[in-house]
């Protein structure tokens, strides 16, 4: 006894369908790959430039630069003189913070598209594992697809053909 023609055809029509999303995973897989390449090139432009500091850079000299006044300021809130040296590393780390400032705001295109460009990259990222997610369904739902029709087929006691070609074949041998 043959599989019916109607369970024939659903097969199919599940293969096909499974056949379709594969193509447009790999469509959207190929966007993925154009889109992670052009932030590479951006990273890569943003890297030539010269990388502008970061708010947190700018906090970190203003850390320091406090410090450094809370050192001097407690020296001369108990009445002694502050340790030698300290107004002058005072006087570095205030010109740091300034510098870091100023960069920071000459920057700002260039921090706005860093900031833009890492958002992106976690977008990437995120698009990747979904990628791959569908991807290892669909590989699921092919072995579980194989294994109906090879159990279908199976039945049959005949030697076993794809399933790409059993319609043609239940036509052929409906007619003989």
């Amino acid at each position: 006894a043959v599989p019916p023609a109607e369970l024939v055809d659903t097969l199919i029509a599940r293969a096909d369908h499974l056949e379709n999303d594969r193509r447009e995973l790999a469509s959207d897989r190929r966007r993925w790959e154009a889109d992670s390449a052009d932030a590479c090139g951006h990273r890569e432009q943003l890297r030539v430039v010269g990388q502008a500091p970061t708010p947190a850079r700018l906090i970190e000299t203003r850390v320091d630069r406090d410090a450094r006044w809370a050192d001097i300021r407690q020296a001369f809130d108990s009445g002694h003189a502050p340790p030698a040296g300290a107004p002058d590393t005072f006087e570095e780390a205030l010109r740091a913070a300034d510098d870091v400032a100023d960069e920071l705001a000459t920057n700002a295109a260039g921090v706005e598209r860093a900031a833009a460009l890492a958002a992106d990259e976690a977008r990437l990222d995120v698009a990747a594992e979904a990628l791959d997610r569908r991807a290892a369904e669909l590989d699921c739902h092919e072995r579980e697809l194989d294994a109906e029709w090879e159990a279908t087929w199976r039945s049959t006691g005949l030697e076993r053909i794809e399933l790409s070609v059993a319609r043609a074949w239940l036509v052929a041998h409906a007619d003989a």
